[in-house]
C-alpha cells in the first residue's frame, strides 16, 4: 500500500512539474504576443501622427490667420513630435531582447526620416507663415520622400514578422499549447 502512495504522490508531483512548466511557458509565449501586440499598435500610431502633421502642414498652407498658423507651428507641430518621439522608444522597447541588428537599422531609418520630415515640414509652416506658400508648396511635394521611405521601412518590418525567430517563437507558442491542454486533459 504505501508503494501505491509513494507513485500517486510521484505522479502528482510529475503533474504539478509539468503544470508549472506549462503554465510558465505560456506566460512567456503570451508575453511575446504582447509585445508583439504593443509593436502593432505603436505602428498604427506612428502612421497616425505621421498623418496629423501632414494634415496640420497642409491647414498652415491653407491658413491665412497668422495667430492660428502660429499656434499650429508653435503648439500642435511640437507636440506631435513628441508624441512620435516617445511612440518610436516604444516601439523600439518592444522588440525581444537581443535586438538584432536589421531591427535596429530599421528603427533607425524610421528615426532619421521623421527627422527629416519634422525639419521639411517646420520649413513649410515657417515659409507659409511669412506668407511664401509658392515655395512652401514646392517643399510639400518635395516631402512625398518620406511618404515611400516610411512605406518602404514599415514593408521591411512586416516581412521581418514572418523571420525565422518569428517562426521559432509560433512553434514554441504552439508547443506549449498543446503542453497545457495535455494538462488540462490529465486532471
Amino acid at each position: 500500500i504505501y508503494l501505491i502512495i509513494a507513485l500517486m504522490v510521484v505522479v502528482a508531483a510529475a503533474i504539478a512539474f509539468l503544470g508549472l512548466y506549462s503554465a510558465n511557458q505560456m506566460s512567456a509565449a503570451m508575453v511575446q504576443l504582447g509585445m508583439q501586440a504593443n509593436r502593432t499598435i505603436s505602428l498604427n500610431v506612428i502612421d497616425r501622427l505621421a498623418m496629423e502633421r501632414r494634415g496640420i502642414t497642409t491647414s498652415v498652407l491653407d491658413s491665412v490667420d497668422e495667430s492660428s498658423m502660429r499656434k499650429m507651428l508653435d503648439n500642435d507641430m511640437k507636440n506631435i513630435e513628441r508624441l512620435m518621439a516617445e511612440e518610436i522608444d516604444r516601439y523600439y522597447d518592444n522588440f525581444p531582447k537581443p535586438v538584432t541588428a536589421a531591427r535596429q537599422a530599421n528603427v533607425a531609418n524610421i528615426r532619421k526620416m521623421w527627422d527629416d520630415y519634422v525639419k521639411i515640414t517646420a520649413e513649410i509652416g515657417e515659409l507659409s507663415y511669412q506668407n511664401s506658400n509658392e515655395k512652401a508648396s514646392r517643399l510639400n511635394r518635395d516631402g512625398q520622400a518620406f511618404w515611400n521611405g516610411i512605406d518602404a521601412e514599415v514593408e521591411t518590418l512586416a516581412r521581418s514578422l514572418n523571420a525565422p525567430e518569428m517562426r521559432t517563437f509560433n512553434i514554441n507558442a504552439n508547443k506549449t499549447r498543446n503542453d497545457l491542454l495535455r494538462y488540462r486533459m490529465l486532471l
